[in-house]
């Protein structure tokens, strides 16, 4: 499921089964704000990406739908960004995940919940 975004960002897949995902990606000059903090949006991202590949350890392939995320606290003086992803909820079509993005001493940043469409039948079906 790599593409040229998550390589871009050069995100990495730590775990991805039975509807849980954890991803790291590291911190660049390039992903802060004019202030120095994390973007919001690659914290938006690495959310999303580790909901999808949660949604992906079940199905074969889903879009995104709905995003809602919480900004709990800025991101700054961190090397490394850990996204936490569960289903919460798994239908027929429509999967619903709770995500969170932590910093290198385990500060949650976001908190972020997703819902997606799912196009295929469900692995193994």
């Amino acid at each position: 499921m790599a593409g040229s975004f998550i390589e871009a960002q050069r995100m990495s897949v730590v775990s991805a089964e039975d509807g849980h995902c954890t991803m790291i990606m590291p911190v660049t000059s390039e992903q802060c704000n004019p202030y120095g903090m994390i973007h919001g949006g690659v914290l938006y991202s690495l959310a999303d990406t580790a909901a999808g590949y949660a949604v992906y350890s079940l199905h074969q392939e889903s879009l995104t739908v709905e995003g809602n995320v919480s900004y709990l606290r800025a991101g700054k003086n961190t090397d490394t960004i850990r996204a936490e992803a569960s289903i919460i909820k798994d239908g027929a079509r429509i999967v619903v995940v709770r995500a969170s993005v932590y910093d290198d001493s385990g500060k949650e940043l976001i908190t972020a919940r997703f819902t997606y469409y799912v196009l295929d039948k469900q692995k193994g079906s």
